[in-house]
């Protein structure tokens, strides 16, 4: 009678044995199965993240040399006379104070924007099926932190307006916040800082 019981007892062991050394197989299957897709997770993001660093620096690329101070042209779309237009044979650019886009120290487009920023997307439309980048400019009189957040809300504003009434495609355009750097006047008049605070729709030419 011991010795069946012996065996049995020693049979039960074996089979827990056997179980545990299963189950061991098969956390370990699993937790193999898990760190490869870890790995291929980790390796497809290393892949996007290089992708995006080459497009973002193609882009940056391509706005190298961007000058904003070309002689100025006529268009025959812009009839208001809020909208400067510069060009050379690269770039076409469209400039708005902020008095004609926005109220003072907000990054919401005013009703009265609308006429000019029709006339500068019918313009793109007719001239170009370029690349568009908006510059957002603000004067120095708040921090420079809050000024270039400020400046980045309102190029964002445009390019919004661009895309929902403009019916252009977002991936056209990027925006581009300067903040209080690159001042076209004196910050210390309140005219010298009206005409700091700016947009400037940049359109390539010729794609």
């Amino acid at each position: 009678m011991k010795k069946k019981i012996i065996i049995l007892a020693l049979a039960l062991t074996g089979a827990i044995y056997s179980c545990n050394q299963n189950q061991s197989s098969q956390d370990n299957s699993t937790a193999d199965a898990n760190v490869e897709k870890t790995e291929e997770a980790l390796d497809r993001t290393d892949i996007s993240a290089k992708e995006t660093d080459a497009d973002t620096a193609l882009e940056a690329s391509e706005w190298i040399g961007v000058d904003l101070d070309n002689h100025q042209v006529r268009v025959p779309e812009i009839t208001v006379k809020d909208v400067e237009v510069r060009e050379n044979d690269r770039y076409t650019n469209y400039s708005l104070d902020e008095t004609i886009l926005f109220e003072s120290g907000v990054s919401a487009l005013r009703p009265q924007a609308q006429e000019s920023l029709q006339q500068i997307a019918a313009s793109i439309s007719n001239r170009s099926k370029g690349k568009i980048r908006i510059y957002g400019y603000t004067d120095s009189k708040e921090s420079a932190a809050s000024n270039k957040e400020l400046s980045k809300q309102r190029a964002e504003a445009v390019k919004q307006w661009l895309v929902q009434e403009g019916k252009m495609d977002a991936s056209r355009i990027s925006i581009h916040p300067m903040g209080e750097s690159k001042p076209e006047a004196s910050n210390k008049t309140e005219a010298g800082r009206q005409q700091n605070r700016r947009v400037e729709i940049v359109v390539m030419n010729n794609q």
